[in-house]
């Protein structure tokens, strides 16, 4: 998802957040690079579902005690406390996203969130979900 610009045309209109995949002709080297098939990288929630799903995503990351980049995505660490609804959370949306595969596993009192895809475009999408702005 990503925010768009107002349009100067559109006078006094705000700025909407929708989906958007993005792809790219050569893969992106952060996620694993090369041309592969793609398949589409779409969200099945309806749009007030999807930012509210969104916002979740974004709340966890005040508790996010380390991210790291992992071949095809992203790995966070959290509080074990939060495992519950980490877990509800990546099951939703694992169910929305079907291009994404998100695994947690416990590592001591922490959790360890995993959050990878293959197809070309998801980079994005992961980045978002993780909290990165820039890559």
């Amino acid at each position: 998802m990503l925010r768009d610009k107002t349009d100067p045309r559109r006078d006094g209109e705000q700025p909407k957040l929708r989906c958007r995949a993005w792809f790219p002709t050569m893969g992106d080297e952060r996620y694993g690079g090369g041309v592969k098939k793609s398949i589409p990288v779409a969200c099945s929630l309806d749009h007030g579902s999807a930012v509210d799903q969104l916002a979740e995503w974004h709340a966890l990351q005040a508790d996010v005690l380390a991210t790291e980049r992992v071949p095809n995505g992203i790995r966070m660490r959290l509080s074990g406390e939060l495992r519950d609804a980490v877990e509800d959370l990546a099951r939703r949306e694992q169910a929305c996203c079907r291009f994404l595969s998100i695994s947690i596993a416990v590592d001591g009192t922490e959790i360890v969130v995993d959050i990878v895809s293959d197809q070309l475009g998801a980079g994005p999408v992961i980045d978002l979900l993780a909290g990165l702005r820039n890559g």
